[in-house]
């Protein structure tokens, strides 16, 4: 399991996100966590179907939703090099 994590500022807030890859015979996906407010976030995201990551469940709060193109870009960013 590859594990990164990164600080992303959302709404005047510095949080601090956990990404876990987990890799399966039958499926490649992340999982998300974060902690805002004291309340804790997590999401999966996989490959649509044009290959490009995307928040499958659950259904993120509207703050997360807005910061998806930057979850993904972070993942991108940190598996290029592995031929993912």
């Amino acid at each position: 399991m590859k594990q990164f994590s990164e600080i992303i500022n959302v709404d005047g807030h510095e949080l601090f996100f956990v990404f876990s890859r987990l890799r399966t015979s039958q499926e490649d996906k992340f999982f998300v966590v974060v902690t805002r407010d004291t309340h804790t976030y997590s999401v999966f995201l996989k490959k649509n179907n044009l290959g490009k990551w995307q928040i499958v469940s659950p259904s993120p709060p509207n703050w997360f939703k807005r910061i998806e193109s930057m979850i993904v870009q972070i993942i991108n960013d940190n598996t290029d090099h592995d031929g993912a």
